[in-house]
């Protein structure tokens, strides 16, 4: 397997792919965060690949991407030329790691691999750190938006899973198996959009940092309890940690958590605190 990362640094890397089927087919995992390579080398990389019929993408697409990639390193066609041709150069991806830092990119960037992902029938894994925490949790950029029907595990640090507001009609059905959030802000709201759409989730990892702090209703684990109770999730692995977040400690004994016996497939339980699993 290959995992690899693009600096500006190395630019021949990206070209040697462009211009070798066998090579790229063996990229299972790709850093899709934008870095410094520049717009010449991704020009180089498109004309290599297309000339060896290595891209596999429609007409439209093509004539769009060879637009784009004439715009100046850094702009917002750029960002779409950059994740568009590594989408359509790897055909074997698993796994994506995305860098979040700008919404407007982000979307984009979300957008295509959702877009793509038809042609991308390996891909299985979600990574997403956001590396500019806002002060106001409405500005996070959320996890659902990335996911596609296949993804099965997913990672995020710094992130929600979905704004309130945000609700499609009837919720999309995705086959996540494993999801792990740290230094989130997700509350109840979210665990319940969650659970309703991932009806095969088994492992889920939550730690709170100070993501939390911001979010407009407060943490009450006693609802994130009636929200598992609720769906009774087929888990056999739940990880709750929120000491991370000094402001939920007056939640931690006036709200605890409640029985979680309504789980019957849990064969791991990973809380910092025994109060949290107490019976009411």
């Amino acid at each position: 397997m290959l995992y690899h990362t693009i600096p500006a640094t190395s630019c021949g890397l990206l070209q040697t792919l462009a211009g070798s089927k066998y090579l790229s087919s063996l990229v299972k995992a790709i850093d899709l965060t934008p870095l410094c390579t520049s717009s010449d080398a991704l020009i180089s990389a498109f004309k290599i690949a297309e000339r060896r019929d290595g891209l596999n993408i429609s007409p439209i697409i093509r004539k769009r991407l060879n637009h784009d990639l004439y715009f100046p390193a850094g702009t917002a066609r750029w960002y779409n030329a950059h994740a568009l041709l590594h989408l359509a150069m790897l055909p074997n991806l698993e796994t994506i790691l995305y860098v979040c830092s700008k919404y407007r990119v982000d979307k984009r960037v979300a957008h295509y691999i959702r877009q793509y992902e038809p042609a991308l029938p390996r891909l299985r894994e979600i990574r997403l750190v956001h590396d500019n925490i806002p002060t106001n949790s409405s500005r996070f950029p959320w996890i659902i938006a990335m996911l596609t029907p296949r993804i099965e595990r997913v990672y995020g640090c710094s992130i929600g899973w979905n704004l309130p507001l945000v609700r499609l009609q009837p919720p999309e059905q995705f086959a996540l198996q494993h999801v792990e959030l740290v230094d989130t802000s997700i509350n109840h709201l979210e665990l319940d959009d969650m659970l309703s759409r991932c009806p095969d989730l088994r492992t889920l990892r939550i730690a709170w940092g100070i993501g939390s702090q911001t979010t407009k209703d407060p943490l009450e684990l006693n609802l994130l309890g009636d929200v598992l109770r609720k769906h009774k999730p087929k888990l056999t692995e739940l990880a709750l940690d929120p000491k991370e977040d000094d402001c939920l400690t007056p939640y931690l004994f006036s709200h605890p958590i409640g029985s979680l016996r309504e789980l019957k497939w849990l064969k791991k339980l990973v809380v910092p605190f025994d109060v949290l699993v107490r019976e009411k």
